[in-house]
Parts: structure tokens; sequence; C-alpha cells
């Protein structure tokens, strides 16, 4: 528990565009997304910048994952609400909902009941929306995203013994003396050949 109160207090302590730095290194690593873009903070900078969504994923299908972000302490849930409703207003994100697959709403609080979640998560009739709290990611880093908690909060949640399979292939292929394991195999055929035999035993 004293791992996660740090973590928590960390993350308090976070201004705007440091919090979403971190979520956005949070939401890349849990959903393994292959590409983010910040429209709300400055390139190069913690600093934010106005704009709606905060973050965005395009996904293969063509629609899109729309990111709020929001450090609030108090109305949480008529922020996180308008939030959801700005993401869905067409004049404030430039996008036809019918291309927006999900929002994602990133807060730091807990001060949601369950009332409350059912009516965020219910507000747009068929539509998706997931809505993480301060309690969620901290949990979550601290048992599946270590290195983002020494990383982004300076916070120590582990030995640093263990890491992700991406944070091992890339400390393993940083040695010029490992043979890289981050490679294809071409004209490997111990797989169909265990396959084959299994089948004909």
């Amino acid at each position: 528990m004293v791992k996660i109160n740090k973590i928590q207090q960390a993350i308090l302590r976070l201004d705007g565009g440091a919090f979403q730095e971190l979520m956005n290194a949070y939401l890349f690593k849990k959903y393994k997304f292959s590409n983010i873009t910040c429209l709300g903070s400055k390139v190069g900078s913690t600093k934010t910048t106005k704009g709606i969504p905060d973050s965005y994923i395009e996904l293969k299908n063509g629609k899109y994952i729309l990111i709020m972000y929001g450090a609030v302490e108090a109305k949480t849930f008529s922020k996180l609400k308008k939030d959801i409703e700005d993401a869905y207003n067409k004049d404030k994100s430039h996008i036809d909902e019918i291309k927006i697959e999900e929002v994602i709403c990133c807060y730091t609080t807990n001060n949601i009941n369950i009332a409350q979640r059912e009516e965020l998560k219910t507000l747009f009739k068929n539509k998706n929306v997931t809505l993480i709290g301060i309690d969620d990611m901290s949990y979550d880093i601290a048992n599946n995203f270590q290195s983002l908690a020494k990383t982004y909060l300076d916070v120590s949640a582990d030995s640093g013994q263990f890491c992700d399979i991406e944070e091992f292939i890339e400390k393993h292929d940083k040695s010029s003396i490992n043979a890289p394991i981050n490679i294809e195999f071409v004209d490997r055929k111990e797989k169909s050949e265990i396959y084959n035999y299994l089948n004909n035993e």
C-alpha cells in the first residue's frame, strides 16, 4: 500500500503537461498502441496547449480513439461529463462521431461514485467511454508498468530486475556483445516440424 500511496502522491504533484506525458506513455504500453498524437501538449516540453482531444489514436479500421486528460480535484463528475460531450461534439473535436471508436478519460481523482460512472459511460448511446481514475492507473503502474513509476514519477516500484517484454528486448539489444533478439526469424522450420510430429503421433 505504501508503494501505491507514493505513486499517487507523485501523480498529484505533476503539472498538467507532465501528467499528459505520463498518461500517453501509460496508455501506449497498456493498450499496445502503434501510434499516439498529442494535441494537448507543446512539442518538446511539458506545457499544455488548448485543443480537443488532448491526444488521439488512429486505428487500422480508419476510426479514432480520443483521449481526454483531467487533473481534477473538485467537480470531477461535471468535468468528465463536459470532456466526453466535447469529444463527441464535431464543432470542438473536428471529427464526425461515427469516426470515433472510443473516448478515454484519464483523471487524477477517485471521486466518482457508481451511479456517476454508469451515467458517464452511457452518456451517448452505443458509444464507448473508458474511465481511468488515479486508483486504476496507480495500481496498474505499480503492478504492471513499474518502469513508468521510475521514469516519470521518480518512484522505485520494484528492484529493477523485472520489466515487460519490450523493455527487456530494448535493454538486451543495447549491448554490443549480445546477439539481437528483436529480429524476425527467416526460414526457421522448427514450429512446423513440431506441429507435424505431434499430429503424426
